[in-house]
């Protein structure tokens, strides 16, 4: 809570959007602006579906409502072209990989409209989302390839009331006067911890003699994704007593990294497409709490039951029973933890992505066999996507020690579209290096453009003969 309450941005080249805290956090919001609800908070942010680069969106979700939290059919693992279906013309992929982590946890825990606490009871929220980005310079590739790439922060963080319990109308005006105690000795605690860590590097040399009327290679198109899905079932009562502090603790951290310095070395032909760029990086964070907790100071009847319960009660007194609060009830149902309540979910998702092409155009005449050719170095897609949902009931909380509620979302990015390393030298067809070759092909002339990644024999995964994805 104390370093929540004290944060501030590093200082340093990254772009901080959005610094919110406490109720301000709640809402929707984007790249550093607050978006209204439109009385549709689950489509407030923008649907994963809806966003992949051109080269992997799809039609398929048109006319619907798309969920964000399921792919596009261009991006499962079916092969974007059935056996000896290739589409006329020459196309070549050197990129469009697909890199997402997902996380849902969804929880219907242990809740009640009176909460008693004898010590503390703390909320912390706290979403932190970065964004970095390095793209190869205009420099480097014809005129008009390097296409714009998107980079989106996205927080929903909301709070919806859930109603008061069923209540008889026919027993108005009584109390229950009779009560089951279920009591845990220590502490009551549901926690969980996931850590997704995608490291996707995509190294591919390649040389390609084309004499077929149409050909389609690729050295991209991977698809790598983590997901993990919780759902956690536990009873509602309508009395906790709590011997120590009651603690909730949501927390989501988003990173994702891209490097994509493509190079085109030679005159593309005439007719013929490349496109570079044109990446998607996506953070997308929801914490979602239905039931509200308000946090009131405590009161004499319920200080002495917690203090019986810590001499070892397994019951609770008769005239507690008789509050106000559970005029109407039947039978009360009363849990009591000895320790404390804690229930803490910590998701943390880091998105690497490497994806620098190098691609030698050597064909002069390529467009003499009369088809299209089209060469795709960049439209990559990555996403890091974490829901947590909190179904509980509206909750009095009564609490003898401190009550302390905060919120906090951070989103930064740096993108540098043009600025690769000085100093760093590229040999011929190193990385994903593409040559178009016939037999009368002139060779690889020596100097080539700068780039920023090693060479293909300095990479760690040189060894590895099937090129795998490194994860």
């Amino acid at each position: 809570a104390t370093a929540i309450a004290d944060y501030q941005p590093a200082n340093g080249p990254l772009e901080t959007q959005l610094l919110l805290r406490g109720e301000e956090a709640q809402g929707i919001h984007v790249n550093g602006a607050t978006l209204p609800a439109d009385g549709d908070e689950e489509t407030g942010l923008p649907a994963f579906a809806e966003l992949p680069p051109g080269f992997l969106a799809t039609d398929d979700t048109e006319g619907e409502d798309p969920d964000p939290f399921i792919m596009p059919a261009k991006l499962t693992l079916e092969p974007p072209f059935p056996m000896l279906a290739v589409d006329p013309g020459h196309t070549v992929v050197t990129g469009a990989n697909t890199v997402i982590n997902e996380v849902i946890i969804s929880q219907a825990w242990v809740d009640a409209p009176v909460i008693a606490v004898a010590g503390d009871a703390i909320r912390l929220d706290v979403v932190s989302q970065v964004i970095l980005r390095e793209e190869g310079s205009p420099s480097l590739l014809p005129a008009g390839s390097l296409l714009p790439s998107q980079a989106i922060n996205a927080v929903a963080m909301n709070t919806t009331s859930a109603g008061a319990p069923f209540l008889n109308p026919d027993a108005a005006g009584t109390f229950p006067q009779h009560w089951s105690v279920t009591r845990i000795d220590g502490d009551l605690i549901v926690a969980n911890y996931v850590w997704q860590y995608s490291f996707i590097t995509d190294f591919d040399r390649v040389e390609v003699s084309i004499s077929a009327a149409a050909t389609y290679i690729s050295t991209g198109e991977n698809l790598v994704v983590n997901a993990t899905a919780l759902r956690e079932l536990g009873l509602h009562y309508d009395l906790i007593m709590v011997g120590g502090n009651m603690v909730t603790l949501n927390e989501i951290h988003q990173s994702t990294v891209l490097v994509d310095i493509d190079v085109v070395h030679g005159v593309p032909p005439e007719g013929g497409k490349i496109t570079a760029g044109d990446n998607l990086q996506y953070n997308h964070a929801e914490i979602t709490t239905v039931g509200h907790d308000e946090m009131v100071a405590m009161e004499a009847p319920f200080e002495a039951a917690l203090a019986r319960m810590a001499e070892g009660a397994h019951d609770i007194p008769a005239e507690l029973a008789r509050d106000a609060r559970f005029e109407g009830k039947d039978v009360l149902k009363v849990l009591q933890v000895e320790g404390d309540l804690i229930k803490s979910n910590i998701i943390k998702q880091h998105n690497v992505l490497g994806d620098s092409d190098q691609i030698g155009l050597l064909l002069e005449s390529l467009t003499a066999l009369g088809e299209n050719v089209e060469v795709i170095t960049g439209s990559n897609a990555q996403l890091n996507t974490a829901r947590i949902m909190d179904f509980g009931l509206d909750s009095e909380v009564l609490v003898a020690g401190q009550a302390y509620s905060d919120a906090l979302i951070h989103q930064a990015q740096l993108i540098d579209p043009e600025a690769p390393p000085t100093g760093v030298g590229l040999s011929p067809l190193a990385f994903e290096a593409v040559a178009f070759l016939v037999d009368d092909s002139v060779a690889m002339p020596q100097t080539i453009d700068p780039v920023a990644p090693p060479s293909l024999s300095e990479h760690s995964g040189a060894h590895d003969g099937l090129q795998s994805i490194l994860a």
